[in-house]
């Protein structure tokens, strides 16, 4: 257990060690400032539901104090149920007790109210407390997921993602009889890029390529880099014929492509780009049509 763990629990005993002394030494000032009732004026009902109620309270007030959240929700917590702890202590007293002081008579009456508000705030900040702790969660899990699956410079698919799913989709389309084409381009010029600009600008080159092949592409596709200068695309149920009008599309948007050089200026190039489109054939292995991909 660590020092913080140690240091949470100290606190949650003294804060309910201290609701339960102010309680009894409440219960002694009443007995000591009031008319103690006879037992014909007890009404039994009564002190039965307010010794639920304050149990209910006192065991409201304990949760809270072990509650797993930062210090100052749980405090809010601790303040909310000690109060309403408090005023049904309190309504017990009044069971037992008459003619207390006007002072003691209002703190009572007060002390209800006022936890069951400071208890409904409490609640509400950790409520978007929780909201904003899902968000986060569901941002990093994103990143994961990103990191875990795109290349990072294209965002494109990684190598991994593209030889782990795409085999799947291949023969779900050979199963149906639906045509299948792959896409593999490799920028040709990319070394002579680097080269003459810096790799920052190849890099930049590469992410604007990747940034406009996947506004182009169907959600169905998969387009990944797989390594250095090499880009390929899996169309799933898609005709030989649409498959070369994207081929010839993906080439377009190669003539123009806008870079920033190692002084911060933006130039505009031309990725020189040679295109191999494959169409698989019946009961072809995934990787025979991208081992042909990549020998042209």
């Amino acid at each position: 257990m660590s020092r913080q763990d140690i240091s949470n629990n100290t606190l949650a005993m003294i804060s309910i060690m201290a609701t339960l002394g102010i309680g009894f030494a409440w219960s002694a000032a009443c007995f000591a400032t009031g008319s103690i009732r006879p037992v014909t004026g007890i009404i039994l009902v009564t002190v039965i539901s307010d010794i639920a109620l304050a149990a209910a309270a006192f065991a409201l007030l304990v949760i809270s104090a072990f509650l797993p959240v930062r210090r100052h929700l749980a405090m809010g917590m601790v303040c909310g149920s000690a109060l309403l702890f408090f005023g049904s202590w309190h309504l017990l007293m009044l069971a037992m007790v008459s003619h207390l002081p006007g002072v003691m008579h209002a703190m009572g009456t007060i002390a209800m109210p006022l936890g069951v508000l400071t208890l409904a705030v409490a609640i509400f900040h950790i409520g978007r407390a929780y909201r904003l702790s899902r968000l986060l969660l569901g941002s990093y899990r994103k990143i994961e997921h990103s990191l875990a699956t795109r290349d990072q410079i294209t965002q494109l698919f990684n190598r991994r993602y593209f030889y782990s799913n795409c085999p799947e989709l291949l023969k779900s389309c050979q199963k149906h009889n639906q045509p299948c084409v792959l896409i593999v381009m490799t920028i040709a010029n990319l070394p002579a890029i680097n080269q003459r600009y810096g790799v920052t600008a190849g890099d930049a080159a590469l992410s604007e390529l990747g940034r406009l092949i996947i506004k182009t592409t169907r959600r169905i596709d998969v387009a990944a880099r797989l390594g250095g200068r090499r880009i390929a695309i899996f169309l799933p149920d898609t005709p030989l014929e649409d498959a070369a009008h994207i081929a010839k599309r993906e080439l377009q948007l190669c003539e123009k492509v806008t870079i920033t050089n190692n002084d911060g200026e933006r130039t505009v190039i031309t990725l020189e780009v040679d295109q191999s489109i494959q169409q698989a054939e019946a009961n072809e292995a995934f990787e025979t049509l991208v081992d042909r991909g990549l020998a042209l």
